[in-house]
């Protein structure tokens, strides 16, 4: 038999510790941990790694919306819907950006790859020599390129390699409407701080040829004025399968 000055009946809480009464609310700070890791996840748009916030956040809010056994609603669940909402929302714009992105850069990198076999094909080498350079090393578009690639001895060794080129021949002889088709998935990818695309092609040829597969690699940039990609070709040759792993190269 219990009296007035009885002391009230201790209780045990999961993550707050005692309680007077298991009819007060409790506390859950996982709940808050979530909102923090929520709000936090924000950064996952400019950052990947970023995610794993958003991970944290939606773990810690189901983890702080778990059954109760109290009359009262615990403290925290509702920060904890928030913070799941936010990881959600900024997880999925964290995911879905660099995919446009890199889909939006691979289709540049495909009509790119294209224009230039197409601009070795109709004959115009200078035109094609001057896509292998960087945009910044490029001549103005009023420069007589054709004069210059023969009046220059060294420029016009360097046509004359370019000409000599086994591709060169090959792709002047399919012509500029033959039609190329990308085989593999366009790969964007980083080499040393270089921002690189690989694009696998393949060209429709005559009955009983062999069909005409090339790789090309190229580098972009962002151009500092207005953040268009811009492209130059770092190499063209035929496909080769590769020997080793990729990660070893």
């Amino acid at each position: 038999m219990s009296s007035a000055s009885d002391p009230a009946p201790v209780t045990m809480s999961a993550e707050t510790g005692f309680v007077l009464d298991e009819t007060e609310a409790p506390l859950r700070i996982s709940g808050f941990i979530g909102l923090l890791m929520g709000v936090l996840s924000i950064f996952s748009i400019v950052a990947m790694p970023m995610l794993i916030a958003a991970v944290a956040a939606i773990a810690f809010g189901l983890f702080a919306l778990r059954r109760w056994d109290s009359e009262s609603r615990p403290v925290g669940t509702t920060p904890a819907r928030i913070g799941i909402l936010l990881a959600v929302l900024f997880g999925s714009a964290g995911i879905a950006l660099p995919m446009t992105k890199q889909a939006m850069v691979g289709a540049q990198a495909e009509k790119f790859a294209k224009e230039y076999v197409r601009v070795i094909a109709n004959g115009d080498l200078e035109y094609a020599l001057e896509l292998r350079k960087r945009f910044t090393n490029r001549y103005l578009a009023s420069m007589p390129l054709q004069q210059f690639y023969l009046g220059s001895s060294d420029a016009s060794q360097v046509m004359q390699e370019f000409r000599e080129e086994s591709l060169t021949g090959a792709l002047q002889d399919l012509g500029p409407d033959a039609e190329w088709k990308v085989v593999q998935a366009t790969r964007i990818f980083h080499h040393y701080g270089r921002n690189m695309a690989e694009v696998v092609m393949e060209a429709k040829t005559p009955p009983g040829a062999n069909p005409m597969k090339i790789r090309v690699v190229m580098e972009y940039f962002f151009h500092p004025d207005d953040g268009a990609i811009e492209w130059h070709i770092d190499n063209c040759g035929y496909y080769r399968e590769r020997i080793v792993a990729e990660s070893v190269l």
